[in-house]
């Protein structure tokens, strides 16, 4: 909250002063009203404005009763007319009036400090001169203001409920107002956040990210951030991150299961950040849903009684820095109580034979816990002082005899509980139970010790001598057994049972580690030849072992590559045949062999194709030879020339060319190798056909009809592939 102004003041001082702290009562509006008012809950005042200086004296004596600090501290107060409706009002506010970082004695770096905790921490006033009346709203260290129209009276403002000005925390239908100022005191000695909830920032404007000491234990839960580590609009989410915005400092999370409601699943205590927003709200504050109810809440709580104490507000004081006073615990005052709860126990003893016992109980809130007995034994005494003991029986009694008490926590007794005894004539020792047990290597086993008492005695155990092959962890009885690394065969130890008064004799557990071999997998494998073939090598194991395996022997004809068990086989180039290997299998204690047995495939000759083509004559033509292999291996021509012509080119891509002025039928052979074999002879078949020739027509008197002939044959030619484009095409019925 920003810095408040202050209107007419009167020269008037009350100081309070309890151990070394010093809070001195800056008084100015509202302290001076003459109203007639009665005296009530331990305030003597007979007008308003001594009332309210009664008030803030008290309260001032309670806080200087919570903090240590060789400087005073100095808060500013004023009554004025503030907001007011019949449903809601500020009933008062509240802050300190300077920040300081980076003084003497600062325990963080970069971070601010209210006026108060800061002096208190450097041991002297910083830059800041000793406030006075005239001075006081620019050098106090705390300042205040309070609603006076609730005093009014008027059913406008809180329909007439009114402050309550006793010093008791009674106020019946009224509002506490000790509670009030005990609250708004609070934020002003440092339960305050620096940061703007609506732009993230921190006061500072010039390094907006330099928050207060408040704000280094506000946690978000969501995102597991401290509020310093967060960007500012990461903290204006998480100013509204309702439930999981709390308090992570250790003196609150230490005692945050005291509280029966507003602590959440991870033990910290929640800050107020309902979604969205309400009016007035702030992260200066506990949640409202904190059972019982805290004194930093945001909204009244009639229940709250601050003079029995701070609550948890001490808790965060003493995270952010303040030095508690000497009789301020965390948290400060009554919370709820859980009351203690006092053991039963049921014991033994002998004729004549004394028992030394020691009283016990639990307490949920960690309080220290006194112990007295509350009915006698009837057939012995008992001497020492509770918790300690000693049973002292009659003489020569024997049965049962027994006794009550209870425990207190410095609040209320814990039901009763009884400790009964039997004074018996004698003892018999125990008797260990031996046992035999079975593990698989690299495993563990849980082995509970045993033993019988035929005097129904509780019975401890010890272990004599221990294994030898492996380690024994756990807490008795109950043992984890785990052999050594590899280690299969026989192990054991002794142990020995206790019944509170003698040890039974020594017995052995007897542990034998078993193995079960794992079982290599022979496997066929069929490799065609030059041809790389990948292999997993395959193995079971009974036990469930983890299985490690190695190439034993390598193959005779080819090579290996890879980690077992994903390996890789590469037959030698050109090899065909049987070829094999062996590989060990190991499940980390023994080991088994299989053979993997590969047959590399032979070779298939390559195919080479017959075709038939044909040209005309002296014209070359392109001939294109084709072959097969299965294999895939590269292939190689080998071309016989024609008897009436030539090829020209590198096979498989040949140019025919027949001899000048030939026609007929030509042929040449090829054969193709695939760099092991030879394919069969193929026939390429060549038809080389003459040119179209015209019969000259002989006869007298008609020798020009030829030529003619031919040329109306060339024109009627032309004309029809002229033609031939813009033909109809009709299409078949």
């Amino acid at each position: 909250m920003n810095k408040i102004g202050s209107a007419a003041l009167f020269a008037l001082l009350f100081t309070t002063s309890v151990q070394a702290t010093t809070i001195t009562i800056l008084p100015g509006d509202g302290f001076a009203d003459s109203t007639a008012v009665t005296p009530v809950g331990g305030n003597a005042a007979t007008t308003l404005g001594q009332a309210r200086l009664n008030l803030f004296q008290r309260a001032a004596t309670l806080w200087a009763q919570k903090i240590v600090s060789s400087q005073p501290i100095y808060v500013s107060v004023d009554f004025y007319d503030l907001s007011c409706s019949p449903n809601q009002a500020l009933l008062g506010q509240a802050a300190a009036n300077a920040f300081f970082k980076n003084f003497p004695n600062a325990p963080r770096l970069n971070v601010y400090y209210p006026a108060a905790l800061a002096n208190a921490l450097a041991q002297k006033r910083i830059d800041r001169s000793v406030p006075t009346i005239a001075n006081r709203s620019a050098t106090a260290d705390v300042i205040a203001e309070f609603n006076s129209t609730i005093d009014d009276g008027g059913t406008s403002c809180l329909n007439g409920k009114g402050f309550y000005y006793g010093l008791d925390n009674n106020p019946g239908n009224k509002i506490d107002l000790l509670n009030t100022v005990m609250h708004e005191m609070g934020h002003g000695l440092g339960f305050t956040s620096l940061v703007d909830e609506v732009t993230g920032q921190g006061a500072d404007t010039s390094n907006p990210n330099q928050l207060g000491i408040y704000d280094q234990f506000v946690y978000d839960e969501t995102a597991t951030s401290f509020w310093p580590q967060m960007t500012t609009s990461m903290r204006v989410m998480s100013a509204i991150n309702d439930g999981k915005l709390v308090w992570n400092g250790a003196a609150v999370n230490s005692a945050a299961s005291r509280l029966s409601a507003g602590v959440t699943a991870a033990g910290h205590l929640q800050l107020y950040a309902p979604n969205p927003g309400q009016p007035g709200s702030s992260v200066s504050h506990w949640s409202n849903a904190a059972s019982p109810h805290l004194l930093m809440e945001p909204f009244d709580a009639p229940a709250l009684k601050a003079a029995a104490g701070v609550d948890f507000t001490a808790c965060a004081f003493a995270d952010m820095g303040w030095q508690l006073g000497p009789a301020v615990s965390c948290p400060d005052g009554v919370l709820v109580n859980h009351p203690p709860v006092a053991n039963t126990q049921t014991l033994r003893t002998f004729l004549g034979i004394n028992l030394s016992l020691t009283l016990t109980a639990s307490d949920a809130d960690g309080d220290p816990l006194n112990y007295s007995v509350v009915t006698m034994p009837k057939n012995g005494l008992l001497i020492g002082t509770p918790p300690l003991v000693i049973y002292v029986p009659n003489l020569n009694f024997t049965g049962a005899d027994s006794f009550q008490f209870v425990a207190n926590d410095g609040k209320v007794n814990s039901a009763t509980a009884t400790i009964g005894i039997n004074v018996a004539k004698t003892n018999t020792a125990p008797v260990a139970v031996a046992q035999n047990v079975s593990v698989i290597h690299e495993h563990a086993v849980l082995i509970v010790l045993s033993g019988t008492d035929v005097d129904a005695d509780a019975l401890t155990f010890s272990v004599v001598k221990g294994v030898s092959h492996g380690t024994l962890t756990g807490t008795l009885p109950r043992l984890v057994y785990r052999p050594e690394a590899g280690y299969v065969g026989p192990d054991s130890f002794t142990f020995k049972a206790n019944d509170g008064i003698a040890n039974s004799a020594a017995t052995t557990v007897s542990i034998v580690v078993t193995n079960q071999v794992p079982v290599a997998v022979t496997q066929s494998v069929q490799v065609t030849r030059n041809t790389e073939r990948t292999v997993t090598l395959s193995a079971t194991d009974a036990d469930g072992d983890a299985l490690t395996f190695s190439i034993a022997t390598s193959p005779a004809h080819g090579t290996l590559t890879g980690t077992p068990p994903n390996i890789v086989y590469s037959p030698a180039t050109g090899y065909t045949g049987t070829d094999s290997f062996t590989f060990r299998v190991n499940d980390g204690a023994a080991s088994a062999s299989a053979s993997i047995n590969i047959t590399v495939s032979g070779n298939h000759a390559p195919v080479a194709n017959a075709q038939s083509t044909q040209t005309a004559q002296d014209v070359t033509k392109a001939v294109v030879l084709t072959a097969s292999d299965v294999d895939g291996d590269a292939l190689s021509y080998r071309v016989e020339q024609p008897l009436h012509g030539v090829l020209s080119g590198t096979a498989p891509n040949l140019s025919y060319t027949p001899t000048s002025g030939y026609s007929g039928a030509d042929s040449f052979t090829f054969k193709v190798n695939d760099g092991f074999t030879d394919s069969n002879s193929a026939t390429v078949s060549i038809t080389v056909t003459a040119p179209a020739t015209v019969a000259e027509q002989s006869g007298g008197g008609g020798g020009a009809m030829p030529n003619l002939l031919w040329l109306l044959i060339l024109v009627g030619l032309r004309q029809l592939r002229a033609l031939r484009g813009s033909m109809l095409r009709v299409p078949c019925r």
